[in-house]
């Protein structure tokens, strides 16, 4: 499978990151597979989510769901909803029938960072 991601003392997996990414954004499987990108869609799995910024070559720790992670509000975030992907990677509050990230702790509004408490769930399991 190819897969040498390596079990962190921490808890989650390191991945390896093929380009810059900043703290707090949603991820999903890259082209290898042992490597993350910054989720591009609503449509797409989320994996993970950044707990530091990367570069390239960089390997980081990836929280596992269940794990509470800081998280990029991209738009208007509510304390107590579940959170959908939104541009560049960020947060906002779901709208309609999407995957889904995590139930926020904390109310946040565009560029702030903020807890979540990390559950990606596909379409229609809310």
């Amino acid at each position: 499978m190819g897969m040498d991601a390596e079990r962190l003392n921490s808890g989650g997996w390191g991945y390896a990151f093929t380009t810059t990414i900043a703290k707090g954004l949603l991820l999903k499987m890259g082209a290898a597979d042992n490597s993350l990108v910054v989720t591009t869609a609503t449509s797409e799995e989320i994996i993970s989510v950044t707990t530091e910024a990367v570069v390239s070559g960089d390997v980081s720790k990836c929280p596992l769901p269940g794990d509470v992670v800081m998280a990029k509000a991209g738009g208007t975030v509510t304390r107590g909803l579940r959170q959908m992907f939104v541009t560049g990677g960020k947060c906002t509050d779901v709208s309609g029938a999407v995957r889904t990230a995590g139930i926020a702790l904390a109310s946040a509004v565009d560029g702030d960072t903020f807890p979540l408490l990390f559950q990606p769930l596909p379409v229609g399991t809310l």
